[in-house]
């Protein structure tokens, strides 16, 4: 049984889900993507894509689909505040586990303002945050991200700090936070993500990113514990990182 963390498969052929499903993956998260909304109206037709349509294409290739919602740093529209205001009915509903995926890609005051304000919500309904991180300048984005976390007081046990790399891991695990390891060739080499899983293996969570946009591979999280093993980590480390942390955090039994 593995729990792939971070996916898109709403972008990806029905027969590769079911291929996740063959190879081990039993629950998966459906993070909101970058997924070009200008206004919230198109925001909210998303989520309910991603809750209906999607999610019942994965539970009918035998997995269980959990959801992120929020507004993602690359597609914020114009009037996000309603984006935002909606935002925690959505959180009622039975299959969103999170807020996410969310966070800061370049840096700007909007994209600041607005994942300060999914924190708030995220603190006021107690719920996890799956969090976006670009591959440029990541030291500084996670730098600011973890600010803002700190400042809003979200309890950072429940916060997965996603497309980490090496040189943000302690960063993350100093502030109480999980990392995510994106397991994508251009975000981060299975020998890195071997070591920050070695080191650290209360506090990672494992994903593929799977998506029809960007070169990935839904069996990455599948390939990647079959890589571990094949190298000698024990299976108690690979149990926590490809099931159990991530059932911890999104609070599934």
């Amino acid at each position: 049984m593995m729990f792939d963390s971070h996916t898109h498969v709403d972008t990806i052929r029905c027969e590769d889900i079911e291929m996740m499903a063959v190879s081990g993956i039993r629950r998966l998260i459906l993070c909101t993507g970058p997924n070009g909304a200008t206004v919230h109206t198109t925001l909210l037709d998303y989520y309910e894509q991603l809750l209906t349509t999607h999610s019942t294409k994965v539970k009918d290739r035998g997995i269980s689909p959990y959801v992120a919602v929020g507004v993602h740093p690359m597609s914020i529209p114009r009037d996000y505040e309603e984006a935002l205001n909606h935002l925690p009915l959505f959180l009622k509903r039975n299959s969103v586990a999170a807020i996410g995926e969310i966070g800061i890609h370049s840096g700007s005051e909007t994209e600041q303002i607005v994942f300060r304000r999914q924190a708030e919500i995220a603190k006021d309904h107690k719920v996890p945050i799956v969090i976006h991180t670009p591959i440029p300048e990541k030291k500084r984005i996670v730098g600011i991200t973890l600010s803002i976390l700190r400042q809003v007081g979200v309890d950072h046990r429940k916060i997965i700090v996603d497309h980490s790399s090496r040189e943000v891991v302690k960063e993350i695990i100093d502030a109480g936070a999980n990392v995510g390891l994106t397991l994508r060739k251009d975000m981060l080499s299975s020998e890195d993500a071997f070591d920050i899983l070695k080191d650290n293996p209360e506090h990672v969570v494992l994903g593929s990113d799977a998506n029809g946009l960007r070169p990935s591979d839904p069996l990455a999280v599948s390939k990647f514990v079959w890589y571990c093993r094949v190298k000698g980590l024990e299976d108690e480390t690979l149990h926590k990182a490809s099931w159990e942390n991530a059932n911890r955090i999104f609070g599934l039994k």
